[in-house]
This record gives structure tokens, C-alpha cells and sequence, in this order.
């Protein structure tokens, strides 16, 4: 049985920013086979704007931009 998850921006900034915290272990199980991500075009485009932010970046040192 294939399980669908939703990820929305803050899990997956959470998720870049804290690669140890509960985000990161939520996506690092959405990899798994029997897991199908759902992300939607919008989400993905709302955290490409976020990632960006000079505030976000001071707050998540660790980001770069790949």
C-alpha cells in the first residue's frame, strides 16, 4: 500500500534548514518506496521565494543555494 504525504512549504524549509529536527526525519521517511510525496507546483514555488529571503538565510545557516 502506497501512503500519500503532503509537504507544505514550512515542513520542507524546516526540513532544508534543521537537517537533525522532526521535519528532516518527516522527509527523509517520505523517500522511502512505499511513500508517494505530494508537492504541489505553488508549495514549490512559495519555497523557492522563501529560501531566497536574506532573513531566512541568517536564520538557516546551513542552506546554500543548491
Amino acid at each position: 500500500m502506497t501512503r500519500r504525504v503532503v509537504f507544505d512549504c514550512m515542513v520542507l524549509l524546516q526540513a532544508a534548514g534543521r537537517g537533525a529536527g522532526p521535519a528532516a526525519a518527516c522527509l527523509r521517511a517520505a523517500e522511502r518506496p512505499d511513500v508517494e510525496l505530494c508537492v504541489s507546483d505553488a508549495g514549490l514555488a512559495e519555497l523557492r521565494d522563501v529560501l531566497g529571503r536574506p532573513r531566512v538565510r541568517k536564520k538557516f545557516p546551513l542552506l546554500s543555494d543548491e
